[in-house]
């Protein structure tokens, strides 16, 4: 079925826009899904991007985006939303499908993925200095609310905790962000890996591991924020943050890697996937796995070695 699907991608532009279009219209008419048609309408790009090159990934964002704003101009008179989420998503995973297609390199590009997170972070704090205090403005009304309702917290934790929370949060949207588009990007690559390299992606994403550079800097993020609650920590805070995305992925990776060694595997992922669904504290053990296996490399460890 996704084979014939992507098939149905890769005929034509006018079929590409087609899927991406309608992707990015119902996710302004079916809220409730909205995240995963977003991620659908970015891999279609990412897809023939990948494929056919950066022209033709070019011609089909722009071509769905302007189709997309029609409809939604002419159904619900305004055209901006769709435009927003789909520049939001689909421009960065455009940029990332031409970087895999050059360097045909999967660690190579989300090493860039994470790159431009921390220049959209940086930015960010450039043009506004501390966006922590905008976010606490955002956020008192929920202060308010805990207060309110009586919670355990207290007024004083309530107030420690939305103090935190405004403190993170412009890291935590950008690793949100990040967090879709390489998740759309990996879609993309899985599509064109079943048409035509069957088991090459499965290759290549349990082969994934970042190098120690990037470890080292992901570790001195989290000790600079752990000893610096000004500014510098709240922003290194979030950039480790940030870069702790690409370690969830790598976290997979290794879990992907180990579970093929086993009959059960299939199984042993289905209730990794539901973990991570339900018990937050999941992504972060993952990415430590991920961040960890930068040195440890749990593939040799506790399974068959993996090619590099």
């Amino acid at each position: 079925m996704m084979q014939a699907f992507a098939n149905f991608i890769l005929s034509g532009r006018l079929q590409a826009i087609l899927v991406a279009a309608l992707a990015a219209i119902a996710t302004t008419w079916v809220p409730p899904y909205s995240l995963l048609l977003s991620y659908l309408g970015a891999a279609v790009v990412a897809l023939v991007t990948l494929r056919l090159g950066a022209s033709q990934g070019l011609l089909v964002l722009a071509g769905a985006i302007a189709v997309a704003a029609l409809v939604s101009l002419l159904t619900t008179g305004q055209a901006l939303p769709p435009v927003v989420s789909a520049m939001l998503l689909w421009w960065p995973c455009w940029m990332l499908a031409l970087v895999l297609r050059q360097t045909v390199s999967l660690g190579m590009t989300l090493q860039a993925a994470g790159l431009m997170g921390i220049f959209v972070l940086m930015t960010v704090y450039l043009l506004h200095g501390d966006p922590g205090q905008w976010w606490l403005e955002q956020l008192s009304p929920f202060e308010a609310a805990l207060e309110q309702h009586g919670t355990d917290l207290g007024v004083e934790n309530a107030q420690a905790l939305i103090e935190e929370v405004s403190r993170l949060m412009t890291g935590a949207v950008v690793a949100a962000m990040m967090l879709a588009i390489i998740g759309s990007l990996l879609l993309a690559r899985w599509w064109q890996g079943i048409v035509f390299n069957p088991g090459g992606f499965r290759e290549e994403f349990h082969g994934l591991r970042f190098p120690s550079w990037l470890g080292l800097v992901t570790v001195t993020g989290m000790l600079v924020a752990q000893f610096n609650s000004g500014l510098p920590g709240a922003f290194s805070a979030q950039a480790a943050l940030v870069l702790l995305v690409l370690y969830l992925f790598a976290g997979l990776a290794v879990a992907h890697a180990l579970a093929a060694n086993y009959s059960s595997g299939r199984v042993i992922l289905i209730v990794l996937y539901l973990l991570l669904l339900f018990v937050p504290h999941v992504v972060m053990l993952l990415a430590a796995v991920g961040l960890l296996d930068t040195w440890l490399d749990f593939r040799t460890r506790f399974g068959k070695p993996v090619e590099k």
